[in-house]
């Protein structure tokens, strides 16, 4: 801010800056009473932008601008308005309160009060008073003040939320967001990283979505890890899948949460459920890198998952687990927002530090107490990982400047070794990164990737059906060097050792003395599920496990003896828990595929967004819908107003036209000076009389 202090008088004091025109209005307004009045003196855009402001008042959409006015003048809403506020605008605010004791005040006014809240040796600058303009205009474009005239009204809660200003009350720079404190990195820097870093995680959420389950394979659901019963992914199958790309467990359970808002990951709905990649991620993995990068960034943007908040406890001591509802903390995604947009306003390349833009942020909304230090580092954190900031600073696409990040090309070539290794140097394509994913396992991770051929690797893609004079064929096809004499005689021998044995999958074994019990069972349409085997007159084997056959077969009218054991738990889970979802209810049993079936809507609330359009269609109804009046001539509105206005009025110590129907029918109209309102009755005077009476606030039918 400029130095240049107010002139002041030595007899007068701190100065008190000139009025200065307001900058909300080109004319002088004229007097209102009440922020309704305020609201119709508004234009119709000043009232779409409080509407998109507060989107809390216009859904469901209010029936005309007195209902828009109490709704403005709730405790709920007001303190969510509050909340959008920064530090310096809630000391003008405070400063407009302390005036509004001896009396509602001008802007100049406001600015005096603030003056004389400053210590003497305390200098108020120019730069100070546009920035208390500046608030004042703000304050009413949330309607959280109103103006008739030149004066300035606050709503009435406003006095119950708010701690008036004092003297002495200000500090230095109050008004001001904090300095910021870091180091700049050159832009061109900055994005680089993000770019490599943007790539990285597309490539992290292919290779882990295919060894979740790949393509093509015969039984993939071997591979994916099993869905809790509680729901969420097992800490130990997250550590793995940690292990496997040699990062912290945090760092991966960003990424299985990022691509299970996405739509790539789920759960695939069978009775024993895995997480496998989804029909999507089919699409979304031959897009263009920059496509899916954008993909992820939307779905960040909005997801309610908070990843840092997995390996730690709830409330009720349960550890949190990845892919669980404990997860979700849906305030994450404002602070994500805000975050991002406090980096977006720092030069560019400047990154702060933590505890600076911990500050920063407090700073800006001081009532919301929503950042602590572990938010703003886990915050941090992700938008590394996104490629939304390197090296603490927000890159292009995270200040908002170009939509997509300077994402290096994949490559679709190989370098094969004679250490039968293969090295691939960058992100691969698709295919290659399926062939890759087919035959070989990651060694190493850096600047460029190494994969690693052993036998039980090349064993694994002979399962899926390749021939050893396929699969070299492609390993040529796909490198810039041709297949090493040790490569080929590793996957010649893998192809003469395999299918010397084979195997059958049974998780279940019935046994029954009377073939046509296992008949029956087996054509049973609601266990078709179960993925029933008959190996002998009298065993029937099943795919699913035990505890879903036992509760299964129960549903069915059939109550198997158990023998042993179930899973090592030593005993039984409850026969009656409601874990049998019966498939009659479809047309079909859904066969059992290597694809989830995406369920992730079911999830999400439905919301009715408040955009500029929907804002637009409020106002025009607002505008269309004239206040209703009664035969008596006064206006009718919501119980909810009418009480609203009355309390405005008991405030100011004013009389208002009210109409009240008696006990015979008949209304009554005249002036009632309203002292109080509680348990739903208004006590107050009729006219000159200095008799308190006492009304019922449902009978009260209108107010002017």
């Amino acid at each position: 801010m400029s130095s240049t202090p107010v002139p002041s008088s030595p007899a007068s004091g701190p100065a008190q800056p000139e009025p200065q025109p307001e900058s909300h209005s080109e004319s002088p307004r004229h007097r209102v009473r009440g922020l309704a009045g305020d609201l119709r003196e508004r234009s119709d855009a000043q009232l779409a932008a409080l509407l998109l402001a507060r989107p809390d008042v216009a859904r469901p959409a209010p029936t005309d601008l007195t209902s828009l006015a109490a709704r403005l003048g709730s405790r709920g809403s007001v303190q969510r308005a509050l909340e959008s506020l920064t530090a310096g605008e809630l000391q003008v605010l405070g400063a407009v309160l302390g005036v509004a004791r001896s009396g509602h005040g001008t802007e100049v006014e406001v600015t005096a009060a603030l003056v004389a809240a400053l210590d003497h040796d305390e200098a108020f600058t120019l730069d100070d008073v546009e920035a208390v303009r500046a608030a004042l205009e703000r304050l009413w474009d949330l309607a959280l003040l109103w103006r008739s005239g030149d004066e300035l009204h606050p709503v009435r809660i406003l006095a119950e939320l708010v701690t008036p200003a004092t003297n002495g009350a200000r500090s230095a720079g109050l008004l001001d967001v904090p300095e910021p404190v870091g180091r700049v990195w050159p832009l061109v820097d900055v994005d680089r990283g993000a770019g490599e870093q943007g790539a990285r995680l597309v490539a992290t959420i292919t290779e882990l979505a295919l060894a979740w389950g790949g393509d093509d394979r015969p039984e993939p659901r071997t591979a994916a890890p099993r869905q809790l019963r509680s729901g969420g992914l097992a800490a130990r199958d997250l550590a793995l899948a940690a292990k496997r790309f040699g990062v912290p467990t945090h760092e991966i359970a960003f990424v299985v949460e990022l691509a299970r808002a996405a739509g790539l990951l789920d759960a695939d709905g069978e009775l024993d459920a895995v997480w496998a990649p989804t029909p999507a991620f089919d699409t979304w993995r031959r897009a263009p890198v920059a496509e899916q990068w954008e993909a992820l960034a939307n779905a960040w943007r909005t997801m309610p998952q908070a990843p840092h908040l997995v390996g730690g406890r709830d409330d009720a001591d349960k550890p949190i687990n990845a892919l669980s509802s404990a997860a979700w903390w849906p305030p994450v995604v404002r602070a994500r927002r805000l975050l991002l947009d406090e980096l977006a306003s720092l030069p560019a390349g400047f990154a702060p530090t933590v505890d600076n833009l911990l500050l920063r942020l407090r700073w800006r909304r001081p009532v919301l107490r929503l950042f602590d230090e572990t938010l703003v580092s886990a915050l941090l954190a992700e938008c590394e990982l996104l490629g939304l900031t390197s090296r603490g600073a927000a890159s292009s696409v995270g200040r908002g400047e170009v939509a997509q990040p300077q994402l290096p090309e994949p490559v679709d070539r190989m370098v094969l070794q004679a250490d039968l290794t293969a090295i691939v140097t960058g992100a691969p394509t698709p295919d290659l990164a399926d062939l890759l994913t087919l035959c070989t396992v990651v060694e190493s991770r850096g600047g460029a990737t190494t994969h690693r051929f052993t036998p039980e690797s090349v064993a694994a893609a002979l399962d899926l059906g390749w021939s050893a004079q396929s699969l070299l064929a492609a390993l040529a096809a796909a490198s810039s060097t041709p297949v090493p004499q040790p490569l080929a005689f590793l996957v010649e021998d893998a192809e003469r050792r395999h299918g010397r044995v084979r195997l059958h999958v049974a998780a279940t074994v019935l046994t029954s003395e009377d073939p046509v019990v296992l008949d029956e069972l087996a054509a049973t349409r609601s266990l078709a599920r179960l993925g029933f085997s008959r190996v002998a007159p009298t065993v029937l084997t099943a795919q699913a496990d035990p505890q879903i056959v036992l509760q299964a077969a129960r549903a069915a009218g059939v109550h198997p003896l158990v023998e042993g054991l179930l899973r090592g738990a030593g005993a039984l889970d409850d026969p009656d828990a409601d874990d049998w979802d019966d498939p009659d209810a479809n047309d079909e049993a859904p066969a059992r595929g290597y694809r989830a079936r995406p369920r992730w809507g079911r999830r999400q609330a439905v919301v009715s967004v408040v955009d500029a359009d929907a804002a637009s269609e409020v106002v025009a109804h607002l505008r269309a819908a004239a206040d209703p009046v009664l035969d008596n001539g006064l206006p009718t509105t919501d119980p909810v107003a009418i009480v609203d206005q009355l309390r405005e009025a008991a405030a100011a110590g004013r009389g208002v036209q009210l109409g009240y129907a008696g006990n015979d029918g008949s209304t009554r109209r005249g002036l009632f000076s309203p002292r109080r309102i509680q348990a739903g009755q208004v006590y107050g005077t009729w006219g000159s009389s200095p008799v308190e009476q006492v009304l019922v606030a449902h009978r009260i039918t209108g107010v002017g």
